[in-house]
């Protein structure tokens, strides 16, 4: 299941900050306070009695966030797997160890995106010239319950944010294990894979997106157009070999969107029925 925050998560280790027109989203560090001082080796970053665990970024992050909200559709409060391992596994990624390994690099983005805030911002001008700022806080997750063994595995449990629950109930789209594969080093074949399962489904008609419009939803990090056109178009054979039904085709301007069939068109999707386009549980 894909959420809409998903698109919005840096590519890299920039700050979280995404702008597009009068709308801003700005990702805001979480806190953790470790006494050992060793957590996840060197996850941490000391600013004054505070220790920020960064803002998450890339493909790992955007793979947890897809696992939180599969498994958020069966209950708010997820488990982070039985095992280490085995939540690695589920993530589609190789197990190695040590300070640049996957598991360290999982741990990380757990850390980030759990505790991680999103501050929405929209700016407006009336008619008479008069500027309307409206500021919303949201949350992915309310709190995380985390453990390691004297053997070193680690495992959690997350409770969800009660309204991101909400909407992942109410929003929530169909994803395919599979294509999720095909792309999991791909941060920005994840976004586009995410964006088109969510918008090609709902088109009754063809809707054409400048590189301009898919920089505010993909590609902010991106200061040219040109450079996320060349770079869409590097990528975008893999995100169709990972959702064959889409259907996309490359413009001078940007990308030209048709209707296109759901990205999994079964009616049953990991025990959560499916009817009339709309999820139930």
């Amino acid at each position: 299941m894909l959420p809409s925050t998903l698109v919005k998560i840096p590519h890299h280790q920039t700050p979280g900050l995404n702008t597009s027109g009068r709308f801003t989203l700005m990702v805001q560090p979480g806190v953790f306070r470790s006494e050992a001082r060793d957590v996840g080796n060197q996850i941490l970053t000391s600013k004054g009695s505070s220790d920020y665990v960064g803002v998450p970024y890339g493909p790992k992050a955007r793979l947890i966030l897809i696992y939180l909200q599969s498994e958020g559709l069966k209950s708010r409060v997820v488990s982070l797997g039985a095992t280490q391992t085995a939540f690695m596994r589920s993530l589609g990624l190789s197990i190695t160890g040590g300070v640049r390994g996957s598991i360290n690099a999982v741990k990380k983005q757990t850390l980030r995106l759990t505790r991680c805030q999103f501050v929405l911002q929209f700016t407006s001008v009336g008619a008479n010239g008069e500027e309307h700022t409206q500021l919303t806080d949201a949350r992915i997750t309310d709190g995380l319950d985390f453990w390691k063994s004297s053997s070193g595995e680690w495992n959690g449990v997350v409770e969800l944010n009660q309204k991101f629950h909400e909407n992942l109930l109410e929003h929530a789209v169909p994803s395919d294990k599979r294509g999720i594969a095909h792309l999991v080093g791909n941060s920005l074949g994840l976004d586009l894979y995410t964006f088109f399962a969510y918008r090609l489904p709902k088109l009754n008609k063809p809707l054409e997106l400048s590189w301009s419009q898919l920089q505010g939803q993909v590609g902010a990090e991106m200061k040219q157009h040109r450079q996320l056109g060349a770079r869409i178009r590097e990528i975008l054979p893999d995100v169709m070999t990972a959702y064959p039904e889409a259907n996309v085709e490359v413009t001078q301007r940007g990308l030209l969107l048709r209707p296109s069939p759901c990205v999994v068109p079964r009616t049953q999707v990991r025990g959560v029925t499916v009817r009339n386009g709309k999820i139930l549980t």
